[in-house]
């Protein structure tokens, strides 16, 4: 199996579409209908597995993106053109498309708001999610989470992520030990800050990011599942067969299938006692993971990469923008089925657009 052959652009829309379907369950009826399972006093939503599974793909794919070209100036100016080209758009069409036709009086939104919308640009072009208001403009929107577009906010880990790999890969130590040493260390800081709420706190205070703890759990499990691909979803079987330790075998795909399947169910088993047990902050990251990344190749929808572009991206940063839109205009026009079919549609639109029109143009260069 060629490592290329799978399913990622199709898992990632997937779980892109998860997110939304999540926040459209929040914004419509409110924040206690978004599914959620209680953890250590705070509680995880279907949107927050779903970030989870990405944080794991980007894990897998960024390591791999390494070191088949171990060349940091590159890694990183392609890191660059496939986030913040979308990201500076979509910021670019909230501050001048989206919050004028939010607010109730356009006119006052140009007069009033234009200081805090251009910070609003500034500020959050970075990928930090520095801003998460323009002054009053959701004041009249009937909603609960009164932010303009709080997704953004788990970019800055995405960004932090690419540059501890760029680190790494400098320093020649892009390898499953270390790898390993870093997925553990996270691990534990991730258990130990929900554990411990007067250190979550404390790292907040001293701008550390405690959430960060959380995203490099998953992303390192992902990257430390990309050095163990061979083994256990079969990867790279030509190189097993003329190894000297493994005599070619009919039964040979056989084996390694059966140890993707095994490895499957006995992730699945581990993630649900986790749930149940309350420990899902240490035994999720890695069993997350490996289910995303087995389903990945075992799903069959790789021909969808033929026509299928990675859409994900614009419909995961525009998803919430849509809704609080049609939630203005139509919120007492259409029940929730309704609803949610349109934020698809509009959803898959802005993201066909955000790929065709923006990223494909800079990630071509």
């Amino acid at each position: 199996m060629n490592i290329k052959n799978n399913s990622f652009n199709f898992l990632r829309l997937f779980l892109a579409f998860c997110v939304v379907i999540s926040h459209s369950l929040a914004l419509y009826f409110g924040n206690s209908y978004e599914p959620r399972l209680p953890l250590n006093g705070y509680f995880i939503t279907l949107g927050n597995f779903a970030v989870y599974a990405f944080f794991a793909i980007s894990g897998f794919v960024i390591t791999h993106s390494y070191t088949t070209r171990p060349d940091p100036k590159v890694f990183l100016t392609n890191r660059i053109k496939r986030i913040f080209p979308g990201l500076i758009v979509c910021l670019f069409l909230t501050v001048l498309f989206f919050c004028p036709l939010l607010e109730t009086n356009p006119q006052r939104y140009f007069q009033n708001e234009i200081s805090n919308a251009t910070s609003y640009f500034l500020l959050n072009s970075t990928g930090f999610d520095i801003q998460t208001n323009i002054g009053d403009t959701l004041k009249e929107l009937r909603i609960e989470h009164k932010e303009i577009n709080p997704v953004l906010w788990t970019i800055r880990y995405e960004i932090i992520a690419y540059i501890l790999v760029a680190l790494i890969g400098i320093l020649g130590m892009l390898k499953k030990q270390i790898i390993g040493i870093l997925f553990l260390s996270s691990n534990f800081l991730y258990w130990l800050t929900l554990d411990k709420p007067q250190l979550h706190e404390w790292f907040n205070t001293y701008f550390l990011f405690s959430e960060m703890f959380m995203f490099l759990s998953y992303f390192f499990a992902g990257s430390l599942v990309y050095f163990f691909r061979d083994q256990i979803i079969g990867t790279n079987t030509t190189h097993y067969r003329h190894c000297e330790l493994v005599s070619e075998s009919p039964n040979f795909d056989v084996k390694i299938e059966l140890i993707s399947y095994l490895t499957l169910l006995l992730s699945a088993f581990v993630l649900i006692l986790s749930i149940y047990t309350n420990q899902l902050s240490i035994f999720g990251p890695f069993s997350i993971s490996l289910i995303t990344i087995i389903l990945g190749y075992k799903l069959p929808f790789q021909k969808l990469l033929k026509w299928l572009p990675d859409i994900s991206y614009g419909v995961y940063i525009y998803g919430w923008l849509t809704q609080l839109l049609i939630l203005r205009y139509l919120r007492d026009y259409l029940d929730y089925s309704q609803y949610i079919s349109l934020v698809l549609i509009l959803t898959t639109a802005f993201g066909y657009g955000s790929y065709w029109l923006v990223e494909k143009r800079f990630l071509n260069r």
